[in-house]
């Protein structure tokens, strides 16, 4: 129960249903009060979403209210955006082609994609840097390379946002720049990396990226109501479809004990207590490790965790 209610508070301090200082103040708050915080705000018109926690697989809180950004009720059942959830998916599918032998983290990623014309400091990042957001390539949606592009390319910011959502050739608009720092260096959130490992899937599989997703993770992990958006985010899923995304990790039906242990490896540091592993982040602070992954847009906040050893999950 402890555990539960851990996790319960930390996804809620996260979409902002509980305050910080609240949660320290409150050491022995129970699944009913939290329940009723989130109850009270939905009823004022604060929150609209879905919350839900597990133990090996059963569900033990759930909770749906409000509409989402279409002006769709939010039930139980409903599909919510993973926005940058996606990486998972990524980090999970990279690891499966290491341990098969078709590649491996310390490779330059440029030796997989023979096509791509890049700056010549870029040719020295691996796999692992892109993987670990180490690489220093410069994020597609920083608000600097959105006004260098949009100035130069003449475009609007609604283009902008349209291209590089559809479009994996948007590769172009970085490739000649140089990294803001060594690889390896620091930590800098890029979602150009991973649009850059998707390349990389799908130079190696001969597979689109959705098609490796559905390949090697939708269909064996019995995801039947999850669409996959591209290798650094998108897409939608529902809560129960995550649980069983979370038994599919924990009952090793793509990546087997070794090879997921060296995905949630802490590598690149970039919070207290907080690291990027590959397509995961890794929370120390807490005596059981936490895995997760937050996720946001214009219109969403997602985040999804759980604890390996004590196998709670929670999004």
């Amino acid at each position: 129960m402890k555990n539960q209610i851990y996790l319960l508070t930390q996804i809620l301090l996260f979409t902002g249903l509980l305050n910080v200082s609240w949660a320290q103040k409150s050491p022995k708050i129970g699944a009913e009060e939290i329940s009723a915080i989130v109850e009270d705000h939905a009823n004022n018109d604060q929150f609209h979403g879905g919350v839900l926690i597990a133990q090996h697989g059963e569900v033990k809180f759930e909770f749906a209210r409000g509409v989402n950004a279409d002006g769709e009720v939010n039930a139980l059942g409903s599909q919510f955006e993973l926005c940058s959830l996606g990486k998972m998916f990524t980090g999970m599918l990279i690891a499966h082609l290491v341990h098969e032998g078709k590649l491996a983290y310390e490779d330059t990623f440029v030796s997989y994609l023979p096509s791509y014309e890049c700056h010549p400091q870029q040719q020295e990042i691996s796999i692992h840097h892109l993987l670990t957001h180490s690489s220093g390539i410069p994020d597609i949606f920083s608000q600097d390379v959105i006004k260098k592009v949009v100035s130069t390319q003449k475009m609007s910011i609604e283009e902008y946002f349209n291209h590089y959502a559809q479009e994996p050739n948007s590769t172009v608009f970085f490739s000649s720049e140089k990294p803001a720092f060594k690889s390896g260096k620091k930590f800098s959130y890029s979602n150009s990396g991973y649009l850059l490992l998707g390349l990389v899937i799908e130079e190696v599989t001969d597979l689109t990226y959705a098609q490796a997703v559905e390949k090697y993770i939708l269909t064996p992990f019995g995801m039947s109501e999850t669409h996959s958006g591209n290798a650094y985010g998108g897409g939608k899923s529902t809560m129960r479809d995550m649980i069983k995304f979370q038994r599919g990790i924990h009952k090793h039906k793509l990546l087997d004990e070794l090879a997921f242990t060296e995905v949630i490896e802490p590598r690149s540091k970039n919070g207290k207590d907080v690291y990027y592993g590959y397509g995961f982040e890794i929370d120390l602070a807490h005596p059981l490790k936490i895995v997760s992954h937050k996720g946001g847009n214009a219109t969403t906040k997602v985040e999804f965790m759980f604890t390996p050893q004590a196998d709670y999950m929670g999004i």
